[in-house]
């Protein structure tokens, strides 16, 4: 069966990274940075889970090792028109990267908030195409010269907040943005101790059976998209 997960998740990240053409940051001023990715193939509105965690790719690559103390960021989608000029525009209202207490949210957190945006556009806007995403994220401090993390790193790390997601119960560690001690996080709705072990296993046959009858759909059918 882990296997079967890990084949699953690699295949998400595939599908994310042979979609990323082109990748841009930048300060406009302070308080402000705008992080942009540009998709080639264009992607669906629909395929929701490329979009989440194209998302989280940008702020792992681009604002977490900032060390930031407070920050929030909106969405922005780049549609592409045919026969006509890309129309930018921000989806819903921002994300806080902080609690009502200030603390950093884990990435867990911040994901689930991402796909529950990306998820009710892609309703809205179904039959539509992106030709990228943007960030505008709103920060309060200094930005630090940390290197930013590598794609190996970036795409580890977003394989174990899939993994987390997908299997569920498992703690998560993060580091503070503001570069406090790391914290554990874990999602008590998939809590193991919370279920008896029967219902354990069919919740875990019901999630094996999902994604493979996911992966099966994705590679027959797997459109690409070209202008």
């Amino acid at each position: 069966m882990k296997k079967i997960f890990d084949i699953l998740l690699e295949a998400a990240l595939i599908r994310l990274n042979s979609s990323i053409e082109s990748e841009h940051c930048r300060d406009p001023y302070n308080a402000l940075r705008v992080v942009e990715l540009k998709f080639r193939p264009y992607v669906k509105c629909a395929d929701c889970e490329v979009i989440s965690l194209a998302v989280m790719r940008l702020l792992m690559k681009y604002v977490y090792h900032l060390g930031l103390s407070h920050g929030k960021f909106t969405i922005g989608y780049v549609m592409k028109i045919p026969k006509g000029d890309d129309v930018s525009y921000s989806v819903g209202s921002a994300i806080s990267l902080n609690d009502s207490n200030g603390k950093a949210i884990p990435n867990r957190g911040v994901y689930e908030q991402i796909s529950q945006l990306v998820k009710q556009k892609a309703e809205e806007y179904d039959k539509e195409v992106l030709s990228g995403i943007f960030l505008r994220v709103y920060y309060v401090g200094k930005l630090e010269k940390e290197p930013p993390l590598s794609d190996d790193e970036i795409n580890t790390k977003l394989m174990e907040l899939l993994r987390f997601d997908m299997r569920g119960g498992e703690q998560q560690v993060y580091k503070d943005m503001g570069g406090g001690e790391p914290q554990v996080y874990q999602d008590m709705s998939v809590n193991k101790e919370h279920r008896s072990p029967a219902n354990n296993g069919i919740i875990r046959l019901k999630q094996t059976l999902v994604g493979i009858m996911t992966f099966s759909y994705l590679i027959l059918n797997r459109e690409v998209i070209t202008c």
